[in-house]
Parts: C-alpha cells; sequence; structure tokens
C-alpha cells in the first residue's frame, strides 16, 4: 500500500500496534507477523496468536478472510484497520470511511 494512503488510513481509524499478514518486503507497521520464519518479525502465522488487546492492520491473502473473520468474532478484537475493505471493524461492526483518491 502506498505509505501516504496508509497514514491517511490511520489519521482515520487510528494507530496500528501490528501488521498481521506481513512480510519484510510489504510490511505497513514496524511490528509484522509473518506467514514464515522471519527473523525481523515479531511472530510468525498471525492465527497461532491471540488478537485481544491489539490494535492491528490486517491485509490478508484472499485464501484466508474467511478465516480472519471468524478470528476477528471469535477473539472480540478491540480494533483492526482492515485494507482491503477500507473499513474500521468494531465488536464485528464494520464502518466504512471514504474512499481515497
Amino acid at each position: 500500500m502506498n505509505e501516504m494512503v496508509f497514514e491517511r488510513l490511520q489519521n482515520l481509524c487510528g494507530k496500528c500496534d501490528v501488521d498481521l499478514f506481513a512480510s519484510n518486503d510489504n510490511l505497513q507497521v514496524e511490528n509484522y507477523v509473518s506467514f514464515k520464519p522471519d527473523p525481523n518479525a515479531v511472530a510468525i502465522e498471525a492465527f497461532a496468536l491471540c488478537w485481544r488487546n491489539i490494535d492491528c492492520y490486517l491485509f490478508p491473502s484472499f485464501s484466508v478472510i474467511r478465516d480472519v473473520l471468524k478470528e476477528l468474532a471469535e477473539e472480540e478484537v478491540r480494533f483492526a484497520c482492515w485494507g482491503l475493505q477500507r473499513s474500521k471493524l468494531q465488536k464485528g461492526k464494520a464502518v466504512s470511511f471514504p474512499k481515497t483518491e
């Protein structure tokens, strides 16, 4: 994602603590979780972590969207900024915000 777009996204919905689906090549937040071993990642495999009480950025691959939605509902995630849907998810509710140019 373009750096200015991501900055605007965070201005609209708040700072994110961790990027749950990233690699060293595409991270949006300094702290990120990788899907494979990565010495710079804070953890490996987002689904192995508890998502409760973190403000997270999500940009999962299409293949895991169903699992992500299930995790968001089960963990009662405090806040998730979902780049794909450009929405703020809070306690299972999505609030859309304006499209960026």
